[in-house]
Order: C-alpha cells, then structure tokens, then sequence
C-alpha cells in the first residue's frame, strides 16, 4: 500500500494486521482519484471508516485543504496515527484523526465536507442512513464516494444526493453522488 501521487508519492503506508480492515486496492484507488483529480486541491475532505487512512493520505499528499480520518476501532485509529507521523510534517496540522462512530459523528457534526469518501464494512445495513446523514454535511455540489460490493444495491438518489458514475472493479464497486 503506497501513496499514488502528490507531494507524498511513493510513500509505503503501515497495513493492518487486523481481518475487519478491507484497505482499498491501489487499482481502486487510482480510479477514484482519477474522477477526483479536480475536485480535490483546496478542499475540505472527510475520509470516513479510514480504516488505514490511505484515502484521506492520497487526498492530503494532492492538495486537499484539510482531511477529517473518522474512525473508531482502536487499531484502526492506531494504524491511521502511525500512517500520518511518518507524513506529518510534510501536511502540518491539515488533517484531524476523530475517534468516534460514524454515524455518531455525521449527527454532532458542525463542518460542511467538500468531498467524502465511505468504505464501511460490507454488508453494513444501514447503507442508506449513513448516506442520508452525509447528505446533511456534504457541501452544494460536493462529491460523495462510497465504496461497496459489486452486489450491494444503492439508490440512485437520497435526500439532495444524486448518483453520477458507478464502477465496478471485480467485487468491489464505487459510487460517485453529488449533492444538488
């Protein structure tokens, strides 16, 4: 697992040694920030269920304004924290590291997010609620990513999100929304 592009390229971040954590492909991960590409220097991004942290890194290492990493495992969160010491001089303090529950956080929350990514585990049932709460903090014409099985079933639209472009990468499929 590296860093793809950006100030940070070529970077070799920490894996867990945790099953429950699913890092995304690096194919993946290319794809996405290939839609990205534009819409992610100068913005606020949040990188939900960070797992290892390696979006919210990609997003950081090109540009973006201030990564949010929320996530609640303890391993995970520690996964995250080494992951950001060994690149944390390079970004300053641009990044936040939230211990708490998903959807916890979506309801406190105060930010409005430019950009968000979810990668929650697969088979999460409450699929829909997350995305109506990211919904609510998701800026005008902001961009959600949610990463999923191929066999998942999202809505086309939820609340103000409408879906734009959806991929398919063997089992794993990425949905892009933008809120309107």
């Amino acid at each position: 697992m590296r860093v793809i592009s950006g100030v940070a390229r070529g970077l070799k971040l920490k894996d867990p040694k945790n099953a429950k954590v699913r890092p995304t492909t690096e194919k993946v991960k290319e794809a996405v920030f290939d839609v990205l590409q534009f819409d992610i220097k100068g913005k606020v991004f949040l990188d939900l269920f960070a797992g290892t942290g390696q979006i919210g890194i990609e997003a950081l290492s090109r540009g973006a304004e201030h990564v949010y990493f929320v996530d609640y495992r303890k391993e995970s969160l520690d996964t995250i924290k080494f992951n950001l010491g060994r690149i944390g001089k390079t970004f300053g303090c641009n990044f936040s590291v939230v211990n708490m529950d998903v959807s916890l956080f979506l309801k406190t929350n105060n930010e409005v997010f430019d950009v968000v990514y979810l990668d929650p585990p697969y088979g999460n049932d409450d699929i829909s609620e997350v995305l109506a709460c990211v919904s609510d903090v998701a800026a005008m014409d902001g961009i959600v990513i949610f990463e999923h099985a191929k066999e998942s079933i999202l809505p086309n639209s939820i609340k103000m999100l409408q879906i734009f472009k959806s991929k398919s990468y063997g089992s794993i499929a990425v949905s892009f929304y933008r809120k309107v």
